[in-house]
C-alpha cells in the first residue's frame, strides 16, 4: 500500500483571462480512497467520501469548505468494517445528511444515515440493518421541499440460488427522528434483475433501470408508484454493458437520459434519449468515441436546456483523465474540454458533478500517483461553466475557407485563403481529436479518409483565427 495525502483541489476560473488555483492538503490514510458526492449550500461546499487503511477498515469523510477552498471542518468516523459513502445532501437549518453503505460484520450490507450540524457535529444516526439473506446497497439521496429527504437503494435477495435485486425507497421526517421504507417487490413479477439505479421523482413516479445480467444488451427502464403499481416499462438496446448515468426531466416534463454501452468492437458509446411521460421514445442519438475508453460518469441538465456530461477517459497510454462536454437540445456536441489534471502524470477519475447555479460546476473524485491505480488523493474541482467551443461555423476573424465535399467519403479538401501556416484538426462528435496536421497557404487535403460514418468537426486555425466546420462522413 502507498501512504497518501488527501488533497482537495479547487480550480476557480473566471470569465476573464485571470484565474486562481488554490490547493488544500490534509493528512489521509493509506488505502483505497474516494470522494463520491459534492453539495453546495450558499457559499460553502460539502464533500463526502471514504478512505481505508491496511486492515480494511474504512472511514466516513465529510468536509466543509468555503468559496476559497479553505477547509472549515472535517468530520471523520472510523467504522468497524468497510464503508462506501454515496451521497451528501443538504437538509433544513444548515444541516447535512451523509448516506453510506457499510459492512460492519464483513458479510452483510446495511444503510446508515448520519445527520451533522453546521459545525460538523454528529446529531443523529440511523441504520437499516440486514439479516442473513438480505443486503442493502445505497444508490441516491436528496432533499426537496416538495417531498422531504428521500434515499433510494437496492435490496439484494437470494431467490432460487439467484441474486435478485428489489428497489427500495427510504423517507425521513424533517426532524430526522423517524423514518420509513418501502421495497418495490412488484419488480420480481417481471423477472430477476440487477438494478443499477433508482430515481425518485414523486410517490407516483419512481424510475428503475436494470438488466437481467451485467453484460446483457437489453437495459430495462421501469416506472413504478410507491403503491407497487407499474406505470410503464420499456427496453433500451444499444449494446452490451449498457448503463444509464444521467436521467432528469426537462421543463416540459419529458425524460432526458444518457448512458453508455459497448459495441461489437469493444468500444464504448454514449446514447442520448428523450422520452415522454409514458416512456415513449421521442428522439435519440448515438455518439461514438475515438478514445479507447470514454465512460460516462455523471451529468446535469442546465437551465438553458443543454445537458452537461462528465466522462472518465482511459487510453492505451494509461492516461486517466476527465472530460467535460455540453450538448445542445438536439443532442449535438456544443462544447467540450479535457479538464486539467491535479498534477502531471496522475491517474484521475471523477464521480459526481454539480451545477451550483452561479455559472459554476463542481466535480469530486480521486487520483493516483501510481500506475496500478491505488487512489492516493482526493480532489474537488470548481470552475466556471465555460469550455472551448466546437460550434459549427465558429469564426473569429478567419479568412475565406472552403471545406468540401460535404458529405464526404474517401477524402476532404480544405481551401484556405490565409497567409502562412495553419493547422488542421479533426474531432469526432464527442470532442476527441482524431487527426492533426500543418499546412501552408492554399489547398490542403486529408487523403484516405478512414473514419467511420458519422458527424465530425474540422478545425482550421493559426495565431490569428479559428474556424470550425461540421462535416458528415458516409
Amino acid at each position: 500500500m502507498y501512504k497518501y495525502i488527501l488533497v482537495l483541489l479547487i480550480l476557480s476560473y473566471k470569465i476573464s483571462a485571470q484565474s486562481t488555483i488554490d490547493r488544500v492538503t490534509i493528512n489521509g490514510r493509506d488505502a483505497w480512497s474516494s470522494l463520491r458526492s459534492v453539495e453546495k449550500v450558499g457559499e460553502h461546499f460539502y464533500v463526502g467520501g471514504y478512505s481505508g487503511d491496511q486492515s480494511v477498515e474504512d472511514n466516513v469523510i465529510v468536509s466543509k469548505l468555503n468559496a476559497s477552498g479553505q477547509i472549515l471542518w472535517m468530520y471523520e468516523e472510523q467504522t468497524q468494517g468497510q464503508v462506501a459513502t454515496y451521497d451528501v445532501t443538504s437538509f433544513p437549518n444548515n444541516k447535512i445528511v451523509v448516506a453510506s453503505t457499510r459492512v460492519p460484520d464483513y458479510r452483510n450490507l446495511e444503510l446508515t444515515f448520519d445527520q451533522l450540524d453546521e459545525n460538523g457535529n454528529l446529531m443523529n444516526s440511523t441504520s437499516i440493518f440486514t439479516n442473513d439473506s438480505t443486503d442493502y446497497e445505497g444508490l441516491r439521496a436528496e432533499y426537496s421541499a416538495d417531498f422531504g429527504y428521500v434515499a433510494t437503494a437496492r435490496t439484494v435477495r437470494n431467490i432460487s440460488l439467484n441474486d435478485c435485486t428489489v428497489p427500495m425507497i427510504v423517507k425521513f421526517a424533517d426532524n430526522f427522528t423517524s423514518s420509513s421504507f418501502v421495497e418495490l417487490n412488484t419488480l420480481l413479477d417481471y423477472g430477476c434483475f440487477e438494478i443499477y439505479d433508482v430515481r425518485y421523482f414523486s410517490d407516483e413516479e419512481i424510475l428503475v433501470t436494470a438488466s437481467v445480467h451485467q453484460d446483457s444488451t437489453d437495459l430495462k427502464l421501469f416506472s413504478f408508484t410507491l403503491d407497487q403499481e407499474l406505470n410503464w416499462e420499456t427496453t433500451i438496446n444499444y449494446g452490451a454493458f449498457s448503463r444509464i448515468r444521467f436521467i432528469e426531466k426537462d421543463a416540459s416534463g419529458d425524460l432526458i437520459l444518457a448512458g453508455f454501452s459497448e459495441n461489437e468492437r469493444e468500444e464504448y458509446l454514449t446514447f442520448f434519449e428523450k422520452r415522454n411521460g409514458d416512456g415513449t421514445l421521442i428522439t435519440n442519438s448515438l455518439i461514438q468515441h475515438g478514445d479507447t475508453l470514454s465512460i460516462l460518469s455523471d451529468g446535469y441538465l442546465r437551465e438553458d436546456g443543454k445537458v452537461a456530461l462528465l466522462y472518465n477517459v482511459y487510453n492505451d497510454n494509461l492516461d486517466f483523465r476527465m472530460r467535460y462536454s455540453i450538448f445542445n437540445e438536439n443532442m449535438e456536441l456544443f462544447k467540450t474540454e479535457n479538464l486539467p489534471l491535479t498534477a502531471p502524470g496522475v491517474y484521475e477519475e471523477g464521480n459526481d458533478i454539480l451545477y451550483t447555479m452561479d455559472n459554476q460546476v463542481a466535480i469530486v473524485g480521486q487520483y493516483s500517483m501510481e500506475p496500478d491505480y491505488n487512489p492516493n488523493g482526493l480532489f474537488l474541482l470548481a470552475k466556471a461553466d465555460v469550455v472551448s467551443s466546437l460550434i459549427d461555423g465558429h469564426d473569429s476573424g478567419s479568412p475565406k475557407i472552403t471545406i468540401y465535399p460535404n458529405p464526404l467519403r474517401d477524402k476532404v479538401s480544405i481551401d484556405c485563403k490565409c497567409a502562412g501556416t495553419y493547422s488542421v484538426e479533426v474531432f469526432n462528435s464527442i470532442g476527441s481529436k482524431l487527426y492533426t496536421s500543418a499546412s501552408n497557404f492554399g489547398l490542403a487535403t486529408i487523403e484516405d479518409w478512414n473514419f467511420t460514418a458519422g458527424t465530425y468537426y474540422i478545425r482550421i486555425s493559426n495565431d490569428d483565427f479559428t474556424y470550425t466546420k461540421k462535416v458528415v462522413a458516409q
